[in-house]
């Protein structure tokens, strides 16, 4: 096991040095800065060169990425270039609660639906009900959460106004949001656990149980279940990264304060630092999940060997 995650975190590293150096050149050699010089004066292009003095940009590529790899081993992610006096520590500091909150709330609702619509659709010899749920998956995995996000706000918020569509400040504000990102990641999961749980309980081990009169809850959970959640698990790892780094465009529909739309800005406003700063934070949480989701799966499956 250290030996698995050793190496997992080695490759991790190296994917993160990956990461840092591709978004840190191709910033840089898109058209443009991050300081508008629409104004051609004497005075305006020497307040110009001023500014791209003042934060390094007026140096090669090379030595302005030999600087911010000296400040990020140092834990210096540097200060905004438009939000000034701001440093990129202390922006993710505000922002990532928010759309940790909110990541966290969609994962554990997913969760909760997901397995609950799989496990019941594997069970129920209904055909309606196996009808809905793969009704719902083919709809979560077809309609685009940002889709999914403006009907929410139209009809729930605005035509029927049940719930708030601006911010999170209350519980009612997490509902939308919520949906909105929680649809394609319930219809993934309902999917998976449906599909490995009527595998489960066609397996001999399972048959053997249900034969010495135990009862069927019983049996389900604690013989079929753990090995049913495997794939889900597998797919939490993942899922789990994606909501806790958040939704772009969710996140903006709803003004949202948090991660996702502070990035959306970074790029459009060429903010290079805070562009770095995210990407970083986001990678990181990314690899971080990848590599707990399979150290789950071989606690949960004793089969799976991650020393090899």
């Amino acid at each position: 096991m250290l030996k698995y995650i050793t190496r997992r975190v080695l490759i991790g590293l190296l994917t993160m040095f990956f990461l840092i150096t591709a978004t840190f050149f191709l910033m840089r050699i898109i058209p443009g800065s991050p300081f508008i010089n629409d104004d051609e004066s004497v005075a305006a292009q020497k307040q110009y060169e001023q500014l791209e003095a003042k934060y390094g940009l007026d140096k090669p590529l090379t030595e302005q990425f030999a600087i911010y790899m000296k400040g990020l081993l140092h834990g210096d992610l540097g200060d905004s270039l438009i939000k000034k006096g701001r440093s990129v520590v202390s922006i993710i500091g505000n922002t990532a609660p928010v759309t940790m909150r909110l990541g966290l709330t969609g994962f554990v609702f997913s969760m909760l639906v997901g397995i609950g619509l799989g496990i019941t659709a594997a069970l129920s010899k209904s055909r309606a009900l196996n009808n809905f749920v793969m009704f719902l998956s083919t709809l979560g995995v077809s309609v685009p959460n940002f889709l999914l996000a403006v009907f929410l706000m139209l009809v729930f918020g605005v035509y029927l106004d049940i719930f708030p569509i601006i911010g999170l400040k209350t519980p009612l504000h997490f509902v939308l949001p919520t949906i909105a990102v929680s649809l394609h990641p319930i219809a993934m999961i309902s999917r998976l656990t449906r599909t490995s749980m009527m595998e489960v309980m066609r397996q001999d081990y399972m048959v053997l149980a249900k034969s010495k009169g135990t009862a069927k809850w019983v049996v389900v959970l604690k013989h079929g279940l753990r090995n049913a959640l495997l794939p889900v698990v597998t797919y939490a790892g993942p899922l789990i990264a994606n909501l806790l780094t958040g939704s772009f465009v969710v996140e903006t529909l709803f003004s949202i304060p948090g991660i996702g739309s502070e990035f959306v800005g970074s790029v459009t406003n060429r903010d290079y630092t805070l562009i770095m700063g995210l990407t970083i934070f986001m990678g990181f949480l990314v690899i971080a999940m990848n590599l707990l989701s399979d150290v789950v799966s071989a606690w949960v499956d004793p089969r799976i060997k991650l020393d090899k």
